[in-house]
């Protein structure tokens, strides 16, 4: 388990500003992250991007990658709404050097541009070149978008 510090509760997004500062405290996998807020945990999820999940190659990796990146660290969150799951949804910067961590996961083929998500005109340019340098994720023969693993998963489990 990666974890910089165990924190419980989550806090609403209700009133939650278009950009604030906290502090990372644990990393959940590739594309989300709890961090520290005015006293409160948010689960922050990376907007715009996808990484593999638990059970897919370079699930580990992104994970890490993620980590290294962040974990104990001051970021600087643009708040991007929640999703489905209660999730704040930003983008993310580190406050030491303003490095938007959503493109980075992208430019080291530890991430997928989430379509279906994604307006940041970036992100595609950034996958495209970790494609054509096969790094990453992309270094496989064969990969699976986590959203086709995770149907697939939902399916599985109905049966």
């Amino acid at each position: 388990m990666i974890a910089c510090v165990l924190q419980t509760g989550f806090a609403q997004a209700k009133k939650t500003p278009p950009k604030f500062v906290a502090k990372v405290v644990k990393v959940i996998d590739g594309d989300t992250i709890d961090a520290i807020y005015q006293d409160s945990t948010y689960r922050i999820r990376l907007c715009g991007i996808d990484a593999p999940e638990n059970g897919q190659d370079f699930y580990e990796e992104a994970k890490e990658q993620l980590y290294k990146l962040i974990c104990k660290q001051n970021v600087t969150i643009e708040y991007n709404g929640e999703d489905i799951h209660g999730r704040t949804l930003g983008v993310i910067y580190r406050t030491s050097d303003t490095l938007n961590i959503n493109r980075e996961m992208v430019r080291e083929g530890l991430a997928w541009n989430y379509v279906a998500y994604s307006t940041d005109k970036e992100l595609p340019k950034l996958e495209k070149e970790a494609r054509e340098k096969q790094i990453g994720l992309w270094s496989l023969f064969h990969y699976f978008e986590p959203w086709e693993f995770r149907k697939n998963q939902r399916s599985s489990s109905e049966q």
